[in-house]
């Protein structure tokens, strides 16, 4: 059975798969090398992330025996929207990553009540501690969370 998952956009849901198939298609059409694809999120043009996007469609289709009839174009149309990024979630890389080791940290951004853009409210590095900005660092929660230890003020 073939593993894919389905992606909304505006009022239409297109099976989405991001396999060797659909890397192998973007690297062809993006003249991406394999030691690149192991970078694929840095510093990527709109223009490549769109068609790595429509890679994964294009290869969802494939995986549900399905023809692909939406084109780059139509996907960059259904993601243009009358909205503003107002959050979002961050994966980084924190270090260089190897063959035996990928460090990396999350960062959570929200919009505030009467902002225009979203701002970094929290992060967890690879060592696992949470910083919560402008409030503390913790190294580890214990019970219900409402007892921190090892908080620091930032």
């Amino acid at each position: 059975m073939e593993n894919y998952t389905f992606v909304e956009l505006g009022d239409k849901k297109y099976p989405i798969k991001f396999g060797f198939n659909a890397l192998r298609k973007y690297s062809m059409q993006t003249g991406t090398t394999l030691a690149e694809l192991n970078n694929i999120g840095d510093n990527m043009s709109l223009n490549d992330a769109l068609i790595l996007i429509h890679c994964g469609i294009e290869d969802g289709h494939r995986a549900a025996k399905q023809k692909c009839v939406l084109s780059l174009d139509e996907l960059a149309d259904s993601m243009d929207g009358n909205y503003d990024e107002c959050a979002r979630i961050a994966v980084e890389a924190e270090g260089a990553h190897s063959s035996t080791s990928k460090p990396t940290y999350m960062r959570f951004f929200t919009t505030a009540t009467n902002a225009q853009s979203p701002t970094e409210r929290m992060r967890i590095n690879s060592g696992g501690d949470v910083n919560i900005t402008g409030i503390c660092t913790a190294t580890s929660f214990s019970g219900d969370g409402s007892a921190l230890t090892g908080v620091e003020s930032w």
